[in-house]
């Protein structure tokens, strides 16, 4: 199977705010709490036109084809794309995202690996279908210098000053909130179901902010209340162990230290990344287990750069759509919050944003 690629979409403007109670939200896996995205803008601009529509209600039904789409307000909640090699393997026709950790057992591997699925029927983040068209042969791509997410400061503003009186608060409280663009992710599955060999099939993943730290599926978690201030551990006969939480290959894997002799300290502020580890417990060595085979699974992404093939400057992964003339082409585009993105973190999910996308030719006449 070829490699699948990663992302894209055309959305205009964009203000997302989350709108769970006041305090502090410890993890992206904490039920409740919920992103608000205001209604969303979906266009494909260029010299030639490009179309988009949803599909019809009715499959016999003509599909209208519009230049610009609108969406309505719904609920979100951070998620995650880790084990995405499992449904991209099996050809899925949707993306499989995956909320965190909440009852978890080191009974049920599963409990503290994999999470739980989530659908759009739950809420949790924003996918549709869409049909692109146009009367030319196109490449359809990112175009990354007219596409940004930048955070609505004069809103974010407001709500740091409701939450909190003292002043030292409610700035720790807007920088979280004016971070929440850090942890955007935006996709595109190109699902290419008429052709059984699925030589089309493609899947991009944008991360907008992306720097020279990888983000990674795993590691251990403080998924509890904050207050405790230390990551997840579990008891055995012999001793205790910490959690290794998310995406990797093999728990035989995992090489464990000796007991520690102390807690070790906290180095800033707490978060469900950064905790103690407890004294007497045993913690995951990542550089042993890597030595002992362990693959930890890590993000597949692309910049804003790397996206877009104009300024593609050797990298060959960028977005490509292809648009046959007169021939319609189906996509599935998503936006969701990264949960495992170390930027998404405190009061980071009740941030307001604005994001605008654009894509355009990036081929002719291919």
């Amino acid at each position: 199977m070829k490699k699948q690629r990663l992302v894209i979409a055309s959305i205009g403007l964009i203000s997302a705010a989350l709108i769970a109670g006041i305090g502090i939200s410890v993890a992206w896996y904490a039920s409740g709490n919920l992103l608000g995205v205001n209604p969303i803008v979906i266009s494909f601009v260029g010299d030639k036109t490009i179309y988009a529509a949803l599909p019809p209600e009715n499959p016999e039904e003509e599909i209208n084809y519009q230049t610009t789409l609108n969406f309505e307000e719904k609920n979100y909640r951070p998620v995650s794309s880790m084990f995405s090699q499992e449904w991209l393997g099996n050809f899925a026709n949707k993306p499989v995202f995956r909320t965190g950790y909440q009852q978890v057992s080191h009974d049920n591997i599963d409990s503290y690996t994999k999470g739980e699925k989530i659908t759009l029927d739950e809420d949790g983040y924003f996918s549709k279908e869409l049909y692109i068209f146009s009367e030319y042969n196109v490449v359809v791509t990112l175009d990354a210098e007219n596409t940004s997410f930048l955070p609505d400061e004069k809103a974010n503003k407001e709500k740091a000053n409701s939450m909190s009186k003292d002043a030292a608060k409610r700035e720790e409280i807007l920088n979280d909130l004016n971070n929440v663009t850090k942890s955007i992710r935006m996709s595109v599955l190109i699902p290419d179901e008429e052709d059984e060999n699925h030589e089309d099939y493609q899947y991009y993943l944008i991360d907008p902010y992306k720097g020279n730290e990888e983000t990674y599926f795993c590691g251990p978690l403080d998924t509890r209340d904050p207050d405790i201030e230390y990551y997840d551990c579990y008891y055995t006969e012999n001793d205790t162990k910490e959690y290794f939480f998310g995406e990797y290959n093999d728990e035989s894997k995992l090489v464990y230290s000796e007991p520690l002799e102390e807690d070790t300290p906290l180095v800033g502020r707490v978060d469900k990344f950064n905790a103690k580890h407890r004294r007497d417990t045993r913690i995951v060595d990542i550089e042993a287990s890597e030595a002992n085979g362990l693959v930890r699974g890590k993000e597949q992404s692309l910049t804003l750069k790397e996206a877009d093939i104009s300024l593609d400057e050797g990298y060959t992964d960028g977005v490509r759509i292809k648009l046959k003339a007169f021939e319609k082409k189906k996509i599935v585009l998503s936006m969701y919050l990264e949960g495992w993105d170390k930027d998404n973190i405190g009061y980071t999910e009740k941030g307001e944003f604005t994001a605008n996308i654009q894509f355009k030719i990036g081929e002719e006449n291919f």
